[in-house]
């Protein structure tokens, strides 16, 4: 079982939040600072193996996956994938997931959440 397991409804305005977290000298963990951030992928790994991947760009109008909001604190993420799943047609299942993180100083991703660590899986409901 996933460290992380959520629930998106396919076509629904659901949404869930994540804390993207950093090593940090003194007290273990701190919030990440996501103001570099250009763009997040979340591929999405269904039981056969078949990958589909979400793409938000820094800025994007009506993003699926946005840590830029007003609302949102240091190292927070929103993802709202419910319409994401209806317009790309993604059947409902389990689907472990991996999280890539771009900026200008990891121009070719770093992998924050890993379907190898077994650290975020989504239910896709009708």
């Amino acid at each position: 079982m996933a460290l992380i397991n959520r629930n998106v409804w396919i076509g629904h305005d659901n949404t869930f939040m994540l804390r993207l977290e950093s090593a940090d000298p003194d007290t273990g963990t701190a919030p990440s600072d996501l103001s570099l951030v250009t763009k997040m992928e979340l591929e999405l790994r269904n039981a056969v193996g078949e990958i589909v991947t979400v793409t938000s760009n820094s800025g994007d109008a009506s993003p699926p996956i946005d840590w830029w909001a007003g609302i949102l604190e240091q190292g927070e993420v929103i993802f709202d994938l419910g319409q994401w799943t209806l317009d790309n047609v993604t059947p409902a299942g389990q689907y472990d997931c991996r999280l890539t993180v771009y900026s200008p100083s990891s121009v070719q991703g770093l992998v924050w959440l890993s379907w190898i660590n077994d650290d975020l899986s989504l239910n896709v409901l009708d």
